[in-house]
C-alpha cells in the first residue's frame, strides 16, 4: 500500500509505548514541524486494560495530558541512563 507523504498513520495495536519515551504530540492547527515533541511520564488504561491516555511532560516542564490517537512515537534511543535523568530534574 502506497502512502502519501503529508498522511498520518494510525497507530497500530503492536506499538509499546514506555514512561520516558520521547514522542510528538500531533495538533491539527499546526503544521507537522511545529508539533510539541515531550517525554512520556504516565501511561492510563481505561476500562478494558487497553491503553487510552498519556501525560506528557514538555521541555518546559509544562504536563499535557493527550489521547493515545495523537501521539507519535519518535524512533530516539539515547540510553535509558540520559532519559532517566531527564525524568529526574
Amino acid at each position: 500500500m502506497l502512502w502519501n507523504f503529508h498522511e498520518v498513520r494510525q497507530q497500530q495495536a503492536s506499538t509499546k509505548f514506555r514512561r520516558g519515551d520521547v514522542a510528538m504530540l500531533q495538533e491539527d492547527v499546526r503544521r507537522r514541524h511545529m508539533w510539541k515533541r515531550a517525554v512520556i511520564e504516565q501511561l492510563i488504561e481505561g476500562r478494558v486494560g487497553m491503553l487510552r491516555t498519556v501525560v506528557f511532560r514538555t521541555p518546559v516542564g509544562n504536563k499535557i495530558t493527550r489521547p493515545i490517537q495523537l501521539l507519535i512515537p519518535l524512533e530516539v534511543d539515547q540510553g535509558r541512563e540520559y532519559v532517566e535523568e531527564l525524568l529526574s530534574s
